[in-house]
C-alpha cells in the first residue's frame, strides 16, 4: 500500500456531521478521534444546512466543508429561488469550500430539475476552481456524459459511495476521478462494490461512512441511538485491506 493510501484511513471522505442531534455531536466527534479519525469531508445537501456545515468547519479541527444541492432536493417545493446565488456567494466567501453533495439519482423523480441543478453547480465549481463530491445512483452513463466537458477544469472529483462496474469505473478514472468506499463493502453480497475495493488504484481510493445514515452491515452504534458514525471507518478500511490482499 502506498503512503497516500495509508493517510486516507484517517479521513472520513463523506459524512454529514450537521445532521446529528446537537446533543450527540460532541460524543460522535470524540469517539471518532479516539478511533483515529481526524479529518471529515462534511457535505451539505440543501440551503438549510449549509450554514451548519460552515459553522462546524470553523469550530472543529479537521472538518472540511462542502456545500451543494443534493439531487433529492433539486425540485423541493420549499427550495429558495435564489439558492444558486447563495451558493455562489458562499464559494466566493470561503476559499476552502468544495461543491457537494451534487449529482443525479434515477430512483428519484424530477430528473430535469436534477440535471439543471447539477450542471449549474458544475459551472460554479469551474468558476471557483473547486472540487466536487458526486452522488450517482443508476445514472452513470448520463453522469459521465455530463461530466466529461468539465473534468479537466475541476481540481478534484470524488464519486462517493461508489457502486458501479469496473467498466464504468474505467470511464471515471479517465476523467481523473477518485472514489470513496462506504459501509456497503461490508456486505459479502455487494459484489460490484467489493470488486471496486479490490481493483481501484491506491491513489484513487478513499473511504467514507456517509454517517449518520448507512447504519447497515454492523454500522449501527447502540451508544449513539443506532446511528452510523465516523468511528466505523476503521472497520471499512480493514475490510477493503483484506479484499485487496486476498
Amino acid at each position: 500500500m502506498t503512503e497516500d493510501w495509508v493517510q486516507n484511513v484517517t479521513f472520513d471522505a463523506h459524512v454529514h456531521l450537521q445532521t446529528y442531534p446537537k446533543t450527540r455531536l460532541p460524543t460522535v466527534l470524540k469517539r471518532a478521534r479516539q478511533a483515529g479519525i481526524n479529518r471529515f469531508g462534511c457535505c451539505g445537501t440543501q440551503p438549510d444546512d449549509w450554514a451548519a456545515v460552515l459553522a462546524l468547519a470553523a469550530a472543529e479541527s479537521g472538518v472540511e466543508p462542502a456545500c451543494g444541492l443534493h439531487p433529492w432536493y433539486s425540485a423541493a417545493p420549499d427550495l429558495p429561488q435564489n439558492w444558486l446565488e447563495r451558493l455562489d456567494q458562499l464559494l466566493n466567501q470561503y476559499p476552502n469550500l468544495t461543491v457537494g453533495e451534487i449529482g443525479l439519482d434515477a430512483l428519484r423523480p424530477n430528473r430535469e430539475a436534477q440535471m439543471k441543478a447539477f450542471v449549474e453547480q458544475l459551472d460554479l465549481a469551474v468558476k471557483y476552481n473547486r472540487g466536487v463530491a458526486l452522488h450517482a445512483v443508476r445514472v452513470h452513463n448520463e453522469m459521465l456524459t455530463t461530466l466529461r466537458p468539465y473534468a479537466n477544469k475541476l481540481p478534484h472529483i470524488l464519486l462517493h459511495g461508489a457502486s458501479c462496474s469496473l467498466e464504468i469505473w474505467s470511464e471515471y478514472e479517465k476523467l481523473g476521478a477518485c472514489i470513496s468506499i462506504g459501509p456497503t463493502v461490508l456486505n459479502p453480497r455487494a459484489k460490484r462494490v467489493r470488486e471496486l475495493a479490490r481493483q481501484v488504484p491506491d491513489d484513487r481510493l478513499f473511504f467514507e461512512t456517509d454517517a449518520p445514515d448507512m447504519a447497515v452491515n454492523g454500522c449501527a452504534i447502540e451508544a449513539l441511538g443506532g446511528l452510523n458514525a465516523p468511528e466505523n471507518l476503521p472497520k471499512i478500511v480493514a475490510c477493503v485491506r483484506a479484499l485487496r490482499t486476498q
